[in-house]
């Protein structure tokens, strides 16, 4: 009983501290909007898209690098701790896939050229 419910309430926790961070998020975007236009807003961030990047490869590599702590903080039981820490390079090489696909934009390229005329 204890295990499920230590287990529960860390992924309560992680729940609760991402609901956070999107809420935060979206009302400091909301925030924004209202100060300047869309295009000022597109200007910005087509202007900070390279250290955005950089930050998205950081938090990439600092979830790798601390990944057999993070589990053997979260995890309690040891069987689930060993699959989780052997997952860790399949981990990574799905956010770099992530990264890749989405943050790069290589769908809305593969898209953009589908609806391109002559396609």
């Amino acid at each position: 009983m204890s295990l499920r419910r230590s287990l529960s309430q860390g992924l309560l926790g992680l729940m609760l501290m991402l609901l956070g961070l999107f809420v935060l998020v979206s009302l400091a975007v909301l925030l924004w909007a209202q100060f300047e236009s869309l295009d000022a807003i597109e200007g910005r961030l087509e202007a900070a898209a390279p250290w955005l990047t950089v930050m998205r490869i950081n938090v990439i590599v600092a979830v790798v690098v601390t990944w057999p702590r993070l589990v053997t903080w979260w995890v309690v039981d040891p069987a689930r701790r060993a699959a989780l820490l052997r997952a860790r390079w399949r981990l990574a090489g799905w956010l770099v896939i992530l990264e890749i696909t989405l943050g790069q934009g290589l769908v809305g390229a593969f898209i953009a050229s589908l609806m391109a005329p002559g396609a």
